[in-house]
């Protein structure tokens, strides 16, 4: 068989709602890269902590990170990072909305306001195990000073509060400088205009000269939409947003019925 690339993105898709990934899922990806195929994860981490989880499973799975910001290629580290530019007005409306904002770097969070305890929770597992301490606070004054010191890929907007994200999603199209996207209905993911996980993808398969009807992708969240629009197969997981099954070709079960093993396994076996 000719070999296929596969993206998957992580939270949601290769984890269970537990935040756990299965040992089925972990033998179906060592079989899949067994076999010849190349395996990518491709997630809003930061680009440390998804390597971490790739190195947990097997070193040969391939890492796209920050929602396309970061692609390791080969032994290096090849970042589209947001400039001053880009960034300085996130955090201007982040204090003017009062709206908590996370900055993703290579291994580093850095944070205005007080995000909620759902959101901490969750960046714990965006940074890396071994540099949580990496986790710092930005406030109007010192924000220049620890900004020259962190090269910045991404960034999120935390609120519930829909009439809130309404007008930062608005002003935020209106610059025409960012690339938008959403993991999940409490946040506003934000990349530099040219970066997504869709646009990674054509560039992983160009480096690595793939054709992209080798292309398979899997995921769950409106961040994923570029991703699967890209992929010759698009699979949207059952637990995924509506937004998402709209835009996909082929649906999986839940990710606790394991549904991303389940459908890899028959497909390539169809093959």
């Amino acid at each position: 068989m000719k070999p296929y690339i596969i993206f998957s993105d992580l939270d949601g898709t290769l984890t269970n709602t537990s935040g756990d990934i299965s040992e089925q899922t972990k033998s179906t990806i060592k079989s899949v890269l067994d076999q010849g195929h190349t395996f990518y994860i491709c997630t809003g981490r930061m680009i440390q902590s998804a390597l971490e989880v790739a190195q947990s499973i097997d070193s040969r799975i391939g890492v796209i990170g920050s929602n396309g910001g970061v692609i390791k290629q080969d032994n290096n580290l090849v970042m589209n990072e947001m400039t001053e530019d880009t960034i300085y007005p996130l955090i201007d409306m982040s204090f003017k909305y009062n709206v908590p904002l996370l900055l993703f770097g290579l291994d580093t969070i850095i944070y205005t306001l007080n995000p909620p305890k759902f959101f901490t929770d969750d960046a714990a597992k965006r940074t890396s195990s071994s540099n949580r301490s990496h986790v710092l606070e930005l406030s109007s004054v010192n924000y220049p000073e620890i900004l020259d010191k962190t090269r910045i890929a991404n960034a999120i907007f935390i609120t519930e509060d829909l009439d809130l994200q309404a007008i930062i999603r608005e002003t935020l199209i209106k610059t025409d400088h960012y690339q938008i996207s959403s993991s999940n209905f409490n946040n506003i993911e934000v990349t530099p205009k040219e970066t997504s996980k869709g646009l990674a993808i054509k560039k992983v398969v160009k480096l690595l000269d793939f054709d992209m009807s080798r292309t398979v992708a899997f995921g769950d969240g409106n961040n994923d939409i570029e991703m699967l629009k890209v992929a010759h197969h698009g699979v949207a997981m059952g637990n995924a947003t509506e937004e998402l099954k709209s835009v996909a070709g082929y649906f999986a079960d839940h990710t606790d019925n394991q549904g991303f093993s389940t459908y890899l396994t028959k497909f390539l076996n169809s093959k």
